[in-house]
């Protein structure tokens, strides 16, 4: 699987965790997603997601995300989730 999809994966799995602690990027939140994504993609690209999503999207948006995606009509996430993604990748960090 490639590194854009496992983020992803992990990015909706997150949005699942928020939407059942009812929080918003909280430290626990934060430290949930980088214990999960720092295996599989490092610290430094895990870190420049996180921020990005972060700065992106509200709570509201990114706990629709993570709803949406596990539907029977889910729908691609907005393009700006894939921009994040990939300009963390292209800065050629922690991968």
């Amino acid at each position: 699987m490639s590194k854009m999809l496992r983020l992803g994966a992990l990015a909706l799995a997150v949005c699942l965790v928020l939407a059942a602690c009812g929080g918003g990027f909280s430290d626990e939140i934060r430290d949930e997603f980088m214990a999960n994504c720092v295996p599989a993609e490092g610290t430094e690209f895990c870190e420049c997601t996180l921020d990005g999503l972060e700065k992106a999207f509200t709570t509201d948006e990114f706990l629709r995300l993570g709803e949406n995606a596990f539907t029977d009509d889910a729908e691609p996430p907005p393009p700006e989730f894939f921009v994040i993604i990939e300009t963390c990748n292209e800065a050629d960090i922690g991968g």
